[in-house]
């Protein structure tokens, strides 16, 4: 286990707690956000913890209504007191929400 500073006691007062594997960091391999962003083709939605310390909301949405083609349903949730990794389990219910949704939809209509 990584530890990036600020951590422990340091942490909770910036909102920032960066404890990471290598094998996450390895993992971690995104050279152009836009190209990555303008490859989607399918509805999709985008979850981001309030207290995020790698993703800024306002940012993500900048980023998302540049780069998202027009034609795409896409969505953008703060998930409140969430952080970086603890946005995984916050987002559990408004993903099934989302895709119930989406999936209620008639086949062929675009999300």
């Amino acid at each position: 286990m990584l530890s990036f500073p600020p951590v422990g006691s340091a942490a909770g007062n910036q909102g920032r707690v960066l404890d990471c594997t290598f094998n996450l960091l390895s993992a971690y391999n995104v050279k152009r956000y836009a190209d990555l962003f303008a490859s989607l083709n399918v509805p999709s939605h985008f979850f981001v913890g309030e207290k995020d310390e790698v993703l800024d909301t306002h940012v993500l949405h900048t980023v998302l209504s540049w780069y998202l083609s027009p034609s795409i349903k896409a969505g953008l949730t703060e998930l409140p007191r969430a952080t970086h990794m603890s946005a995984i389990s916050a987002s559990a219910k408004p993903i099934s929400s989302w895709l119930t949704t989406l999936m209620r939809q008639p086949e062929g209509a675009v999300a």
